[in-house]
């Protein structure tokens, strides 16, 4: 395949010694393809989804508000051998209260500055420990945290983000990816995901040139230009299998859209071909 010429791709740059970070546990790889892991997003749900044809879910239902316990072990135990999940955090901590129309269940009668935007406080100490073990059951790769569009990179929300993770999420042996909102620069933001021992999540096709990669993991988010509504060229995706084999570090492929499990399929289809399948 030719070599990328154009932004096809994303990178995140880890921090120094990310592989030994508390927060910089790497998805486990394919035996297939060591350094792609191909996923999509859970919602909107499609039904009749074959769980084989994918590697990674990222679960989005998490955020909206605590699943249920059963739920989450019936996916554990349906999950095929070496299959990874991706858990995003719900909103209760990083959303903001003031976004809301109603309060979120269970923080009823909360002052709005206990609770949101990566607030430090007793009532969220006592949430994280509901959601550890929500996601001690289904034992995922990873948490995704989602910042709201308005959090922007302030000296406030940097400290408040720091002890967050500090205080509240502290040593946990997964992977930590950090999805900010729209008043990010992606370069200062993902310098600060490095800081933290975070990985940046960035929609590759939203950028305009390729950039220079430091060694590390990777998450990347395939919307495109169009949101859910792109379609992908078999050169785009060859051009993704380009990066994905020349970044030194395990990229994580991560479809968004009413597409996704097509999209996801295909480039692992793709992948595969090149890789000589099982063989």
């Amino acid at each position: 395949m030719a070599r990328l010429r154009r932004w096809c791709a994303l990178a995140v740059r880890p921090a120094p010694g990310y592989a030994e970070s508390r927060r910089g546990a790497p998805l486990p790889h394919s035996t297939r393809f060591p350094m792609l892991i191909i996923g999509c997003s859970s919602q909107p749900v499609v039904p009749r989804v074959d769980p084989h044809a994918v590697e990674l879910m990222e679960v989005d239902e998490s955020y909206q508000a605590p699943m249920r316990e059963a739920t989450l072990q019936r996916w554990r135990d349906r999950a095929p051998e070496g299959f990874r999940h991706v858990l995003t955090v719900w909103q209760g901590f990083t959303a903001d209260p003031m976004d809301l129309k109603r309060p979120l269940e269970g923080l009823e009668g909360v002052p709005a500055d206990r609770w949101g935007l990566f607030v430090s406080s007793d009532e969220m100490r006592a949430q994280w420990a509901v959601f550890a073990k929500q996601f001690r059951i289904l034992r995922p790769a990873g948490l995704h945290f989602r910042s709201p569009v308005g959090f922007s990179p302030s000296t406030r929300n940097r400290d408040a983000m720091r002890r967050f993770f500090e205080e509240i999420v502290g040593d946990v042996d997964l992977l930590c990816v950090w999805t900010p909102g729209g008043l990010w620069d992606r370069e200062d933001a993902q310098d600060w995901a490095s800081e933290l021992g975070l990985v940046l999540a960035v929609d590759p096709f939203l950028e305009a040139e390729f950039p220079t990669l430091a060694p590390g993991p990777a998450y990347c988010v395939l919307t495109g230009p169009w949101g859910g509504r792109r379609r992908f060229s078999d050169d785009d995706l060859e051009a993704f299998l380009d990066f994905a084999a020349d970044h030194d570090g395990p990229v994580h492929a991560v479809f968004r859209g009413a597409e996704r499990f097509f999209w996801a399929e295909r480039l692992k289809g793709m992948r595969d071909a090149l890789q000589g399948g099982d063989d």
